[in-house]
This record gives structure tokens, C-alpha cells and sequence, in this order.
């Protein structure tokens, strides 16, 4: 049973990430912030339409609450297995259970991060800092820019950066 489960699982995932992407890109599209697929034009099997990434979490609806609240978003889609937020950029956040995921993760949280563009670096820091949220490296600068990291309920890092100016070249 246990696997027949899983594999039912995983189906109403793929079925509910497909649709609700779907129409967040066709929203998205009629209203011009998706990018468009210029790869769909090259012969080449290749793809550059990134749509959703998926955190693996061992408790969806704590997840779900914790990026709720981090992102001002309810979620698109949300079940006892699986959430996901669609962000206005036209990508998606997915949380799914760890327990049900077929193949089975390789890797443990933190091997990646969500990275997220912001104009107010150490506002935003000092926010999350006092709302408890746990943070893995306090604001600096760094040669690409100013940032901090954050990390989720499962150790997932959140990077919040702004990149460093231009640099001149006259």
C-alpha cells in the first residue's frame, strides 16, 4: 500500500503543480512579467523557462505559515502533502513532503538557496531578525553586493540581496 500511496501522492502533486502553473503563467503572460521562451525556437533540447522550485520539508503546513508570513502571499495550491506560492515574477515555491517525494532527496536542506532581490537589505533583516526568524549570516557586504541569509523551518537558506553598483568604466 505504502508505495501505491506514495505514487497516488506524487500523481496529485504533479497534477496540481502542472495546473495551478499553468494558469499562473498564462496569467502572467497576458499581462507581460513572464519571460518569454526563446529557447523554443532552438533545435537543441534545451529549456530555460524556469517555473517553480521545490523545497523538500517535513512539515508542509509549518512551511507553508513560515513563507506565508515571509512573502506576504497565501498559497496557490496547498494540501496535507504539498503548498506552493506564486510569486508576481511569474516562478513558484513549492514545499513538498519529504516523506513522499519519489526518488527518495540526496541532499540535506541548505544545499541550495532562494535567492531574493530587495532594495532594503538591513530593514528587511532587522524585520525578520525581530519576528524570530533565525538567521544564518547578519547583513554585509560582499563583492557581488549587500546581503543576509535567513533560513526556513527546515534549514533552507533565504538570501536577500542588492547587487553592488556598476562600477564605472571611464
Amino acid at each position: 500500500r505504502g508505495g501505491t500511496y506514495t505514487y497516488i501522492q506524487t500523481q496529485y502533486v504533479y497534477v496540481t503543480v502542472s495546473s495551478t502553473l499553468e494558469r499562473v503563467m498564462n496569467a502572467t503572460a497576458s499581462t507581460g512579467t513572464a519571460a518569454t521562451n526563446t529557447a523554443a525556437t532552438n533545435t537543441a533540447a534545451t529549456t530555460s523557462n524556469l517555473a517553480l522550485t521545490i523545497l523538500l520539508v517535513a512539515d508542509p503546513a509549518r512551511s507553508a505559515a513560515f513563507y506565508r508570513d515571509l512573502l506576504g502571499l497565501e498559497p496557490a495550491e496547498q494540501s496535507p502533502i504539498f503548498a506552493m506560492f506564486a510569486l508576481p515574477s511569474g516562478a513558484g515555491i513549492g514545499l513538498w513532503s519529504a516523506a513522499t517525494t519519489a526518488p527518495p532527496p540526496a541532499a540535506a536542506p541548505g544545499a541550495a538557496e532562494l535567492c531574493f532581490r530587495e532594495d532594503e537589505v538591513d530593514r528587511l533583516h532587522a524585520a525578520w531578525a525581530a519576528r524570530g526568524i533565525r538567521i544564518a549570516q547578519a547583513p554585509t557586504d560582499m563583492d557581488f553586493g549587500r546581503t543576509f541569509v535567513a533560513l526556513d523551518p527546515d534549514g533552507h537558506r533565504v538570501r536577500v540581496f542588492r547587487p553592488a553598483p556598476e562600477e564605472s568604466t571611464s
